[in-house]
């Protein structure tokens, strides 16, 4: 039975530049859809291929411009059906800070139900479950506005659980979340689905999300694709024509095929891949990852002194969100932090360039000491911070402006400013085609690389990047990503980056620091820390799924090295590994 149908529903976006030429542009033509009752759905589809426009068409945010969207028997296109549309179909929005009303946690989480009118003992019971499965009971009367990104984004997710829906729409829900945070929040949803019946449907670009759905939904070239995971998360090709990626497991599995070692094609999960493995024979030697980083010798360029800071100090709000924490970064080093939300990630970012001082403890930037007596734009010069969401630095009416509107404070030689601009939209990969364009309706991965570039002209000596691939396609976040490490390499900047994607920690990073509940919890290069897995556990970190191969193997017998993190290393050790 169809609970959600799109008929033939076409929908565009007006993009407006400054050459008076603005133009309509097409999101969809004709698309026709069905999404059953009772169903996990899952889509998936490069940045700006529609997911988030059917989010909002489903949810009556927006209306076709033709055709006919129906939800639960009620065409979205009647308005006197779209208070029961809304209150049928709950949306969770990918930036938080769209959803979030109240200024205290408990409150905001209570708005939905109290505009349903229902009774108090109801609501507080309902308000209790959402904190309780989102994991933030301690935070209930926090003041949600001093909250992480991450924390804000479990907030909205708990006000829109409280409503209890017959359908819930997500848009990238567990972008800005730890990978804990983030299996927590998807197996509370696959729980809701099962228990409860609700209607799920979870656009997202992490293809082990997707993997849990009972069906995919893909946006690519045109088309639309729906299908089981296993027919499309298997068909690793056909993902790649359409910029997106797969699960790890595919990946080795395709890499092993293709050097020899027959394996069944329909392989995508850890537990598949042992099975299949456990009827090859291994040689049985104790094999070791060899550490293959070379230990970077520079000065130091930030050095953090038994430095601690708090957010709402002598209120009832106040959080300790650094505790007495010690380090130091070299110069042109690539720095990786990872650690639970609200773990204090975000905070010591914001220590390095002076938007936020101390409150006791010395920060130590290419060799001045951040004080009350050092201005922010001086120290912005060397340090530039890319927010977590690119839109909030963003405020120009051009790309060229926004880019350079940063050097016009210490510049004003016209010329040089046009220098630095162009130089820092070829290292970030601008096309001049989008420079007279409003930067407002670019696409996210475009959003980042303007904030990049806008930082990149002022020639700081380091750049730091608070979750930079957050909410991009596979394709998207690797051209960033690459980015960044050429800039890194290249020019010999010393990057700094605040990710949850643990696989980005790993490929790129020289060292990385772990932070738990404000606290250092780790520091070192990422194999020797990430050998600690209680510790990861405990800090909300969870490892690759070529890291839990590697353990179930030797679980069965098979002797493997268990500090294995990506798929290249693990075809490697397998391949030398098998008797041939």
């Amino acid at each position: 039975m169809s609970f959600i149908e799109c008929r033939n529903v076409s929908y565009s976006y007006l993009q407006y530049n400054d050459t008076n030429n603005d133009e309509y542009v097409d999101v969809f033509k004709d698309l026709s859809l069905c999404i059953k009752k009772g169903s996990f759905n899952a889509v998936i589809g490069k940045n700006a291929s529609g997911k988030s426009t059917l989010a909002r068409l489903i949810n009556a945010i927006i209306l076709p411009e033709n055709g006919e969207v129906i939800v639960n028997g009620l065409s979205t296109n009647n308005k006197d059906n779209l208070w029961d549309i809304r209150k049928t179909v709950g949306m969770v929005f990918q930036n938080p800070d769209s959803q979030i009303i109240s200024s205290i946690v408990e409150e905001d989480i209570a708005f939905g139900p109290e505009n349903l009118g229902l009774p108090s003992d109801e609501i507080r019971k309902r308000v209790e479950d959402a904190l309780k499965f989102t994991d933030m009971q301690k935070y209930r009367n926090a003041d949600t506005y001093s909250l992480s990104g991450g924390q804000k984004q479990k907030i909205a997710i708990a006000g829109i659980l409280a409503m209890k829906p017959d359908c819930i729409v997500l848009d990238e829900p567990t972008a800005m979340l730890e990978p804990k945070g983030r299996k927590q929040i998807i197996e509370y949803i696959k729980r809701l689905n099962e228990e409860e019946k609700i209607t799920i449907v979870l656009i997202t670009h992490f293809m082990e999300e997707a993997a849990m759905a009972d069906n995919i939904i893909v946006f690519g070239n045109g088309e639309v694709i729906s299908e089981t995971p296993k027919n499309i998360l298997t068909n690793k090709k056909r993902l790649e024509k359409l910029g997106l990626d797969t699960t790890q497991m595919v990946k080795l599995k395709d890499l092993l095929c293709e050097n020899g070692i027959n394996l069944k094609n329909d392989i995508f999960n850890v537990d598949e891949m042992v099975l299949a493995l456990s009827k090859f024979e291994f040689e049985n030697k104790n094999n070791v990852f060899e550490n293959k980083l070379v230990e970077n010798k520079n000065k130091n360029i930030i050095e953090l002194k038994n430095v601690s800071f708090y957010y709402g100090i002598n209120t009832e709000f106040e959080n300790k969100a650094v505790d007495n924490v010690s380090f130091n970064i070299k110069e042109g080093e690539f720095f990786g932090i990872i650690g639970h939300t609200g773990s204090g990630k975000s905070t010591i970012l914001q220590l390095f360039n002076g938007l936020l001082r101390s409150y006791s403890g010395k920060v130590i930037i290419d060799g001045i000491e951040i004080t009350d007596k050092i201005s922010t734009n001086e120290l912005c010069k060397i340090a530039g911070l890319v927010f977590q969401y690119p839109e909030n630095q963003i405020f120009e009416k051009t790309v060229y402006d926004e880019i350079a509107f940063g050097v016009r404070n210490i510049l004003s030689d016209e010329s040089e400013i046009k220098k630095r601009v162009e130089k820092a939209c070829l290292y970030t990969g601008i096309d001049a085609k989008i420079m007279n364009k409003s930067p407002f309706c670019l696409s996210g991965g475009q959003k980042r690389r303007v904030s990049i570039a806008s930082i990149l002209a002022m020639n700081p000596k380091i750049i730091i990047l608070d979750e930079p691939a957050a909410g991009l396609d596979p394709l998207g976040k690797k051209e960033i990503m690459d980015n960044i490490k050429m800039l890194n390499e290249k020019l010999g900047i010393t990057v700094i980056i605040v990710s949850h994607n643990i696989e980005d920690i790993i490929e790129y990073t020289q060292r990385v620091l772990v932070m738990n509940n404000g606290k250092l919890a780790a520091l070192g290069n990422v194999r020797e820390v990430f050998k600690d897995t209680k510790m990861l556990e405990v800090s909300g970190i969870l490892l690759p799924d070529v890291s839990k191969l590697m353990r179930k193997l030797n679980n069965i017998g098979i002797r493997m090295p268990e500090n294995v993190y990506t798929v290249e290393d693990a075809f490697e050790v397998i391949s030398k590994s098998l008797k041939r």
